[in-house]
């Protein structure tokens, strides 16, 4: 295709030559600075804190709630079980919302369900409002990950897309890392510090009100959706904004080939040419949810039961805390510096290692270790896949696209608390984590067959052939 001239000698061409879905897209991707206010960054991440903070919450508060309310291992699974099925119907029924309605409704919707669904776990008065809530809070974290992803990779431009993802992502993995410390304090300290531990995800809900006004809507959705001079004024002041910043004008810009406009969710993401690719994404997340949620959220309770005391179990999974952020810390500095697989599938590949050497040298030593192996895993594998995903997606079905991807894998976090449970009761607690090696081994092959995404326009990527 022939260039195209650039933006700065096209100020008094018709608006509808520069707000075609193309035009948009290219605009935005060779921007080098972030294009918006450093409030749209800070919001996102504090979203990313309550959501991954509400995700954590669960595992060392279960405990003190089967007592007070008189349930064994089996209600602590069903709990959990019915927290990941939330995160499935809150992600499909949220996706639908996104791309029809836009980004910014369906990031609002999710803020009220994990708000609502915090403040009633929080005080739930018997079992059954306990698992409700929790549903609805579960539901709210699944919409949060599948709009947060979608618009990210939607906003941001080409070349750092990855390391704004990694960004926004990192107060996430802060949010989950507090968990252990907050819960250490409070849940043995306190009657009802369980409770505490399980509202405070409430306070990211009244922060995305109160500033959801600031939030640009994706300049992708508006003109897909034919509102091309809104899309126009955004990416205008986008374009305004990355120019003070750098201090030049943006490069110029070339044109890419056309994008369809009319094809919308499922009949994309099941179609001959992007099917495999939802196959391939379906495994990932899987082989992912199952080993790691169960291990995160019913850990304490088999460590408990295994005969270490609460405060001890709770601490040695402290590690888990300073893994996460690490692990966060490293994902932006490598985020565009290479294919996006390779960071997630290195951190892996020893998480695999660590899980085997547990459960042949079970130890107190070796539990921290795999806390800690577990959490940094999640630091880098969090923003690289959730982000790898999306760009595997065209813009008119990508929030769908994600949110089923999504779903089914978090079938596999639904199903692990009694994966978990069945594994420990047939061949018990050290040989329990041997299994979950094994899976995650599996997760790092499924990796292999994602393209290379990085630093390549959203529209290159789905123009591409898929052959996994």
């Amino acid at each position: 295709m022939a260039n195209t001239p650039s933006i700065s000698s096209l100020q008094d061409t018709a608006i509808n030559d520069q707000s075609s879905p193309g035009w948009i897209a290219a605009r935005l991707d060779r921007l080098e600075a972030w294009p918006y206010p450093h409030i749209v960054l800070m919001m996102v991440g504090i979203t990313f804190f309550f959501a991954y903070f509400d995700i954590s919450n669960i595992a060392t508060v279960l405990p003190s709630a089967m007592h007070e309310f008189h349930v064994g291992k089996e209600a602590a699974a069903v709990v959990v079980s019915l927290g990941l099925w939330g995160y499935i119907v809150g992600g499909l029924v949220t996706s639908v919302i996104a791309d029809r309605m836009g980004r910014k409704q369906g990031f609002l919707l999710a803020a009220m369900l994990y708000g609502v669904g915090s403040v009633v776990n929080g005080l739930a008065w018997n079992f059954n409002i306990f698992a409700v809530a929790r549903f609805v809070s579960g539901m709210g974290i699944g919409a949060a990950l599948t709009v947060i992803s979608t618009y990210m990779s939607e906003i941001s431009p080409a070349k750092g897309r990855g390391r704004y993802m990694a960004w926004t992502t990192l107060p996430g993995l802060v949010g989950s890392a507090l968990v252990p410390w907050l819960s250490f304090w409070l849940v043995p300290n306190f009657a009802h510090g369980w409770r505490v531990i399980l509202v405070l995800p409430v306070v990211g809900t009244l922060f995305v009100l109160f500033w959801i006004k600031h939030f640009p809507e994706s300049p992708r959705w508006l003109v897909a959706h034919g509102h091309a001079q809104d899309a126009e004024r955004i990416v205008a002041a986008a374009e305004a904004l990355a120019r003070k910043k750098t201090g030049r004008a943006p490069a110029p810009v070339l044109a890419p080939a056309q994008i369809d406009v009319h094809s919308r969710g499922i009949s994309i993401i099941f179609g001959r040419r992007l099917l495999p690719w939802t196959i391939l994404f379906f495994v990932i997340w899987f082989l992912n949810y199952l080993p790691i949620y169960g291990a995160i959220s019913m850990g304490v309770t088999l460590l408990v039961d295994h005969g270490i005391p609460l405060q001890k179990s709770i601490l040695l999974t402290i590690g888990y805390s300073i893994g996460i952020v690490l692990g966060g810390l490293v994902a932006p500095w490598i985020a565009d510096r290479m294919p996006r697989k390779w960071p997630a599938f290195i951190a892996t590949v020893v998480l695999g290692i660590s899980l085997i050497l547990l459960g042949m040298y079970p130890s107190n030593t070796m539990i921290a270790i795999v806390y800690f192996l577990l959490a940094f895993q999640a630091g880098i594998f969090a923003p690289s896949v959730y982000l790898l995903t999306a760009e595997h997606f065209p813009t008119a079905g990508r929030a769908t696209g994600i949110a089923i991807c999504n779903a089914v894998g978090h079938v596999g976090g639904a199903v692990a608390p009694f994966f978990i449970i069945g594994v420990y009761q047939s061949v018990g607690f050290a040989t329990t984590w041997t299994v979950l090696g094994i899976v995650i081994f599996a997760l790092a092959i499924a990796l292999l067959p994602t393209r290379n995404t990085t630093g390549v326009s959203l529209e290159a990527i789905s123009d591409a052939t898929p052959a996994p």
